[in-house]
């Protein structure tokens, strides 16, 4: 993919090369996928079950622990996740951003800020956006750089150098000729059954990226059109960062960095190849055993970026 270094040049590149209508179209599913404030604030929609298990975290007074199947962080260093067990290994708590994904605005490029302003959007209290995947990207790109991602909690400011580049990464995570938005909505048209059956192919990419680069962008289609309210448009879907991935007793499951939960090591994908095609393959669950049902796991693609090397 074509790379830039601001979210313009990425704009200006796409109106070069695109014809008008697909330019409309790629401003259209930009603006929608930019205004992630219902997916960056997903709810969790109820505790993991609460049979006997060890728990993956520590947990808040009167939370219910998550199942045994915990992602290599809370095991041993030599855990594999796949290829890559003697590779340097990403850690939420320490290659992550500290700051949660939920940014005031409406979601606009810096450069159109003007329209919010005319608009009198509020910066407190007034509708919020996310990056997630370009909170996921830029992540791996610090990971793979060996530099450390910035370690204040306080969220980027529009304008400063490390919220642009989130902004690009997420503009640029929509995939080539917005190949990853159109292929989110068209599995969203899809049944429970028919993206088990996507998902488990998708898994043999995502095992060769974790396998090539011991991190892997990937985007959870939690949404479906008809669906229950904040899970019915293509706003209500997700990205993460898988760091691990690990078979056990008919489950697959993902060890992810989730922008939403800063600091979470234990945050994970269940993929339940013994549940009934009926229903959603797979469920989040993070450290405090809150769940939100998966019905499918793509890849996102993903070529590696230097970062700011002065990003506060």
């Amino acid at each position: 993919m074509q790379s830039f270094h601001t979210i313009r040049g990425f704009v200006e590149e796409s109106s070069a090369s695109a014809s008008r209508a697909w330019l409309l179209r790629g401003v259209a599913v930009l603006a929608l996928l930019a205004t992630l404030a219902a997916s960056c604030e997903r709810r969790a929609t109820r505790p993991a079950p609460t049979t006997p298990t060890t728990p993956s975290a520590p947990t808040a007074a009167g939370t219910t622990s998550a199942p045994t199947a915990t992602p290599p962080a809370q095991s041993s260093p030599s855990v594999p996740s796949q290829g890559v067990s003697q590779a340097p290994r990403f850690v939420p708590s320490q290659h992550g951003f500290a700051f949660r994904n939920h940014f005031p605005g409406l979601g606009l490029p810096t450069f159109l800020v003007g329209t919010e302003k005319r608009a009198s959007v509020p910066t407190r209290g007034g509708p919020a956006f996310g990056l997630c995947g370009g909170m996921s990207a830029a992540a791996a790109d610090y990971f793979l750089a060996h530099r450390s991602v910035p370690v204040t909690s306080l969220i980027p400011e529009r304008g400063s150098e490390l919220y642009e580049y989130l902004y690009l990464r997420q503009a640029e995570s929509i995939g080539p000729g917005i190949a990853t938005a159109v292929k989110i909505v068209e599995w969203m048209t899809r049944n429970d059954g028919e993206l088990r059956t996507r998902t488990k192919k998708e898994l043999e990419s995502i095992r060769a990226a974790l396998d090539a680069r011991g991190v892997a962008p990937i985007g959870l289609v939690l949404a479906r059109f008809g669906g229950p309210p904040g899970a019915n448009t293509p706003s209500d879907n997700h990205q993460v960062l898988a760091w691990s991935v690990l078979e056990e007793q008919g489950k697959t499951v993902l060890g992810i960095y989730d922008p939403n939960y800063p600091g979470d090591d234990a945050v994970r994908i269940e993929l339940d190849w013994s549940a009934p095609s009926t229903g959603p393959v797979g469920r989040r669950i993070d450290g405090r055993g809150r769940e939100t049902p998966v019905r499918g796991v793509i890849q996102v693609p993903y070529t590696p970026k230097d970062p700011p090397r002065e990003p506060v």
